[in-house]
């Protein structure tokens, strides 16, 4: 996916694909276009010697639709000032509850979810990272877990726990990646939960936890936004 780490790294056969980060086969439920991206992977085999960096030249085919044109299936309401911020909690479980009917219809249509790193409902991952906006060390946490591996892992399960719900509409335009990160850092209460809470504890005494919160807590299409 990164052509200058594969590069670097220099392995006996790669393919580097011009696609979007994390989907290394183009875009989802396009399986002849998948499979010529596999049968370019699989052909470096033949070569007789190495190391080789071959690139994939087809780019990925595009959604019907753009991103703009995705809606989340539920309004959930745009995000509040910051005048606000003491309700946070309450907002996003609000949120929740909204959202749970199409988190359950996705999952039965996908069979899967990536939810559940933290070992936490989705209820106690909400209060554990709202509860870090004003005490910097709460009892609570992820289990056998410090506090930076705590931030990460309910951060990450609270954003995959939005975005399958949101990406659950009926119909057939599928969101974009971007659409949905889009939806989450701009629409959603659970969003500026994150973003308050990064302003909040930035200069954190536990040096996992900073660097969580430099690193992996926002991504760097959002950044802006502190």
């Amino acid at each position: 996916m990164i052509y200058e780490h594969t590069a670097a790294i220099r392995p006996p056969r790669a393919l580097w694909v011009p696609f979007e980060l994390g989907r290394p086969l183009g875009v989802p439920n396009d399986p002849a276009f998948q499979k010529r991206v596999l049968t370019a992977a699989l052909n470096l085999l033949a070569e007789m010697s190495g190391p080789i960096l071959a690139e994939y030249s087809e780019s990925a085919p595009s959604y019907p639709d753009s991103e703009e044109s995705w809606v989340c299936p539920i309004n959930i309401g745009a995000q509040k000032p910051d005048t606000e911020q003491a309700d946070i909690l309450s907002r996003v479980l609000g949120e929740i509850s909204d959202l749970s009917p199409w988190l359950e219809l996705g999952r039965e249509r996908r069979g899967r979810s990536v939810f559940g790193v933290s070992q936490l409902n989705i209820q106690d991952c909400t209060r554990f990272l709202a509860s870090l906006l004003t005490s910097r060390n709460p009892e609570s946490r992820a289990p056998n877990a410090s506090l930076g591996e705590s931030l990460k892992r309910t951060s990450e399960d609270l954003f995959a726990w939005y975005t399958e719900a949101a990406a659950a509409q009926p119909g057939a335009l599928l969101p974009t990646s971007r659409a949905l990160e889009n939806w989450y850092w701009n629409e959603t209460a659970a969003g500026r939960l994150i973003l308050d809470l990064a302003r909040s504890q930035f200069d954190h005494p536990d040096p996992l936890v900073r660097r969580v919160i430099e690193r992996n807590l926002i991504p760097w299409t959002q950044m802006h936004k502190l």
